[in-house]
């Protein structure tokens, strides 16, 4: 995706899901997704779609061996596990209502 106001707030799927069958990513540095996962070695980030392309293209065989760690998969999957998912969601509707009896 290009950097735009709305792309800056997507998380796309597809992400999460190459990154729990532990595949590398490349990506464009949206806001949002960069956020979430900075820290995560498996996502190249590039700064447009041509430098997706070139990054992409400049993998080779060689560089994935190795690169496909299971407990990055496992990370992504215990950071939206469904379990964290309604814990985050509970959290989040107990700060509201502690905010609406303000």
């Amino acid at each position: 995706l290009e950097p735009s106001l709305v792309a800056n707030a997507a998380l796309p799927n597809k992400v999460l899901q190459y990154l729990a069958a532990g595949l590398p990513v490349v990506s464009t540095k949206l806001d949002g997704l960069f956020s979430v996962f900075e820290s995560v070695s498996e996502i190249y980030w590039a700064s447009d779609a041509k430098s997706v392309i070139r990054t992409a293209a400049a993998l080779r065989v060689d560089d994935l061996e190795g690169l496909v760690l299971k407990s990055e998969a496992l990370s992504v999957l215990d950071k939206f596990s469904p379990k964290n998912s309604v814990d985050s969601f509970e959290e989040d509707l107990l700060r509201i209502a502690k905010g609406a009896r303000s």
